[in-house]
Protein backbone atom coordinates (compact mmCIF):
# COMPACT_ATOMS: atom_id res chain seq x y z
CA UNK A 1 0.00 0.00 0.00
CA UNK A 2 0.97 3.33 -0.68
CA UNK A 3 1.24 6.42 1.92
CA UNK A 4 -2.55 7.33 0.06
CA UNK A 5 -4.17 3.74 0.66
CA UNK A 6 -2.63 3.90 4.23
CA UNK A 7 -4.30 7.24 5.07
CA UNK A 8 -7.40 5.77 3.59
CA UNK A 9 -7.49 2.61 5.24
CA UNK A 10 -6.76 4.01 8.73
CA UNK A 11 -10.01 6.54 8.77
CA UNK A 12 -11.95 4.00 7.30
CA UNK A 13 -11.13 1.81 10.33
CA UNK A 14 -11.56 4.86 12.74
CA UNK A 15 -14.86 5.27 11.54
CA UNK A 16 -15.75 1.56 11.93
CA UNK A 17 -14.46 1.95 15.39
CA UNK A 18 -16.74 5.06 16.05
CA UNK A 19 -19.94 3.82 14.64
CA UNK A 20 -19.56 0.01 15.99
CA UNK A 21 -19.26 1.97 19.50
CA UNK A 22 -22.26 4.54 18.73
CA UNK A 23 -24.04 1.04 17.26
CA UNK A 24 -23.65 -0.81 20.55
CA UNK A 25 -24.89 2.08 22.88
CA UNK A 26 -28.24 2.74 20.94
CA UNK A 27 -28.57 -0.88 21.41
CA UNK A 28 -27.84 -0.69 24.83
CA UNK A 29 -25.42 -4.26 24.50
CA UNK A 30 -22.37 -4.21 26.20
CA UNK A 31 -18.96 -5.17 24.66
CA UNK A 32 -16.05 -6.66 27.01
CA UNK A 33 -13.53 -3.97 27.04
CA UNK A 34 -11.15 -6.40 26.33
CA UNK A 35 -12.33 -7.83 23.17
CA UNK A 36 -12.23 -4.39 22.14
CA UNK A 37 -8.88 -3.21 23.17
CA UNK A 38 -7.81 -6.58 21.47
CA UNK A 39 -8.89 -5.41 17.91
CA UNK A 40 -7.47 -2.29 18.16
CA UNK A 41 -3.97 -3.96 18.98
CA UNK A 42 -4.28 -6.46 16.11
CA UNK A 43 -5.55 -3.88 13.78
CA UNK A 44 -2.44 -1.70 14.54
CA UNK A 45 -0.17 -4.35 14.43
CA UNK A 46 -1.47 -5.28 10.86
CA UNK A 47 -1.17 -2.14 9.78
CA UNK A 48 2.34 -2.14 10.48
CA UNK A 49 2.63 -5.25 9.13
CA UNK A 50 1.26 -4.17 5.80
CA UNK A 51 3.49 -1.31 6.12
CA UNK A 52 6.68 -3.08 6.68
CA UNK A 53 5.94 -5.40 3.83
CA UNK A 54 5.04 -2.57 1.27
CA UNK A 55 7.80 -0.80 2.34
CA UNK A 56 10.20 -4.18 1.75
CA UNK A 57 8.23 -5.16 -1.61
CA UNK A 58 9.46 -1.11 -2.98
CA UNK A 59 13.45 -2.15 -1.52
CA UNK A 60 13.32 -5.44 -2.86
CA UNK A 61 12.27 -3.92 -6.74
CA UNK A 62 14.76 -1.14 -6.55
CA UNK A 63 17.37 -3.82 -5.73
CA UNK A 64 16.38 -5.93 -8.64
CA UNK A 65 16.27 -2.80 -10.83
CA UNK A 66 20.29 -1.85 -9.18
CA UNK A 67 21.44 -5.55 -9.96
CA UNK A 68 19.66 -5.63 -13.58
CA UNK A 69 21.36 -2.14 -14.51
CA UNK A 70 24.86 -3.61 -13.16
CA UNK A 71 24.58 -6.92 -14.87
CA UNK A 72 23.82 -4.93 -18.29
CA UNK A 73 26.83 -2.41 -17.56
CA UNK A 74 29.03 -5.36 -16.92
CA UNK A 75 27.79 -7.24 -20.68
CA UNK A 76 28.25 -3.85 -22.42
CA UNK A 77 31.92 -3.21 -20.67
CA UNK A 78 32.86 -7.13 -21.62
CA UNK A 79 31.55 -6.39 -25.15
CA UNK A 80 33.58 -2.86 -25.54
CA UNK A 81 36.61 -4.79 -23.89
CA UNK A 82 36.43 -7.43 -26.37
CA UNK A 83 35.97 -5.51 -29.43
CA UNK A 84 38.56 -3.23 -28.49
CA UNK A 85 40.50 -6.93 -28.43
CA UNK A 86 39.56 -8.09 -32.15
CA UNK A 87 40.07 -4.60 -32.87
CA UNK A 88 44.09 -5.18 -31.95
CA UNK A 89 44.08 -8.68 -33.50
CA UNK A 90 43.04 -7.89 -37.15
CA UNK A 91 45.23 -4.57 -36.81
CA UNK A 92 48.02 -7.31 -35.68
CA UNK A 93 47.28 -9.80 -38.36
CA UNK A 94 48.51 -7.78 -41.32
CA UNK A 95 51.71 -7.38 -39.86
CA UNK A 96 52.61 -10.97 -39.01
CA UNK A 97 51.67 -11.77 -42.99
CA UNK A 98 54.34 -9.07 -43.80
CA UNK A 99 57.13 -10.68 -42.07
CA UNK A 100 56.79 -14.18 -43.45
Amino acid sequence: MDGYDSSVMARMQKKFWKTKQVFIKVTGKKEDEYVVASDADLDAKLEFFRSVQSTCTELLKVIEKYQHRITREKSQHSLGLFRIVLEEIFRIIPQLFKIV
